[in-house]
């Protein structure tokens, strides 16, 4: 018969025979033709999920997490969790091209994060400058009134400067003192925020540069992008020349 027999488990119709376990103990098979037996749980450890299917992509809101609460398992929702400032991806800089225009998910994004590394020039003297859309990048405003921008720069061996313009159809990056030029030693690197928020989107721009005498500038400047609609795009474009080369990352801050 099947059941429990004086101290010891006896499965019907196997021979079967595996002792009681103790309070906390588990059922644990001891492999084909064996008894049965109680041991100790192992719980929750890495052996569990080895072997499971890879994700391979970051995790939709709605996947779930197992954590301890003091103790406790729960789940948790990976929104609850997730970082404020999502890597949105890489854009390498083709040379020859004259325009490098980004589109924006202002849906799940409401403020966005722009890392230029090493961006070079085709023309000599140049000046590199962003401007926006809010069509999606169908078109990008270019009117004169359409930026209002200050800055301060300092110039190895030189005295800091200032700029300011406030009706103005652009958003130079770089002061004219420090213009970038085509040696392959010449370049130029942004860190710049968009700051989606209403009446006027903002921008700052913190930039540092070198040309081919050996002179590197640092700059800080501010820019107010002069539409009452959201930024969906903004285009990066030299002053006279194309693009040689460089890289723009794209973080977004979600809402």
């Amino acid at each position: 018969m099947s059941g429990i027999v004086g101290s010891r488990l006896n499965n019907r119709g196997s021979g079967l025979i595996g002792s009681l376990g103790t309070d906390g103990q588990v059922l644990t098979s001891s492999g084909a033709g064996a008894g049965a037996v109680f041991e100790a749980s192992s719980g929750f450890d890495v052996s569990s999920i080895t072997g499971a299917t890879a994700l391979g992509a970051t995790p939709a809101d709605t996947d779930e997490f197992v954590l301890s609460d003091a103790g406790v398992l729960k789940r948790v929702d990976y929104s609850y969790i997730k970082a404020g400032l999502d890597y949105l991806g890489t854009t390498t800089i083709s040379s020859g091209v004259s325009t490098v225009d980004i589109t924006l998910d202002t849906t799940n994004y409401g403020s966005f994060k722009f890392m230029l590394n090493a961006v070079l020039t085709e023309t000599d003297t140049d000046v590199l400058n962003m401007r926006y859309s809010t069509d999606s990048g169908s078109s990008f405003a270019d009117g004169a009134s359409d930026y209002g921008y200050a800055s301060w720069e300092q110039r190895t061996g030189a005295a800091h400067s200032t700029d300011f313009d406030n009706d103005t159809d652009t958003f130079p990056m770089n002061q004219g003192e420090t213009n970038i030029g085509t040696p392959a030693d010449e370049s130029t690197s942004h860190e710049i925020t968009l700051w989606n928020n209403q009446p006027y989107p903002k921008v700052l721009c913190i930039g540092g540069g070198n040309n081919a005498s050996a002179n590197f500038a640092q700059w800080h400047r501010t820019a107010v992008f002069m539409t009452a609609s959201t930024v969906n795009a903004v285009r990066f474009y030299w002053s006279t020349g194309g693009f040689n080369g460089g890289t723009i990352d794209k973080y977004g801050f979600t809402k």
